[in-house]
């Protein structure tokens, strides 16, 4: 049987592991997913419990006088630094933008298939991390709506593709849509109400 120390690191860096998923998976569309975010919170909040434990554990276990051995516990630095990283990059919007371009040519092939039948409205596709509740060309004029399932708080939201000209913002008094520019021809865009 491992010791207890051991098991502690392994339980914190497989939190770390899920809890980072979560967060990649969370902050990936536009307005991110709000239940997912949530689930990445907790597990962050968990890792964090186990990682304070650990510390306690290890700073106890330190010979006397304990100052003089702080240097043993480094490694117990990681941890917070791969979390403020993780809160950096997916605040940032590097993470959002990264898994976006990952995810260009799945979007442009459902555009071109709105473009092939643009009287018709495409339901539930699946692009990579993206659920794709509703693709159509009908709601703003010159562009391609893919309004992404369960993205957005209080709303909706997803990515345009507008080739012709830059969309028009019709959001008045907090109600309507905001489009906001990523690169090309491509926008997100988030629906209140």
């Amino acid at each position: 049987m491992p010791p207890k120390r051991s098991r502690a690191r392994w339980l914190a860096t497989a939190l770390a592991v899920v809890s980072f998923l979560l967060t990649v998976w969370a902050v990936s569309p536009p307005g991110g997913y709000f239940g997912i975010a949530l689930a990445a919170f907790c597990g962050w909040l968990a890792t964090g419990v186990v990682w304070l434990v650990m510390a306690v554990r290890a700073v106890l276990a330190l010979p006397q006088p304990r100052r003089a051995h702080l240097r043993q516990l480094r490694s117990l630095l990681v941890l917070p630094l791969v979390f403020a990283g993780v809160l950096l990059l997916a605040g940032s919007g590097v993470l959002s933008r990264a898994i976006f371009e990952m995810h260009r040519p799945g979007l442009h092939s459902l555009v071109a298939d709105v473009a092939a039948a643009p009287d018709q409205r495409l339901v539930n596709q699946r692009v990579g991390l993206f659920a794709v509740s509703s693709a159509t060309a009908r709601h703003t004029a010159g562009c391609t709506l893919l309004a992404i399932k369960d993205a957005g708080f209080l709303g909706s939201a997803g990515f345009a593709h507008c080739p012709d000209r830059p969309p028009v913002n019709d959001a008045k008094g907090g109600e309507g849509t905001t489009f906001e520019y990523i690169s090309g021809p491509w926008y997100t865009f988030s629906y209140s109400w």
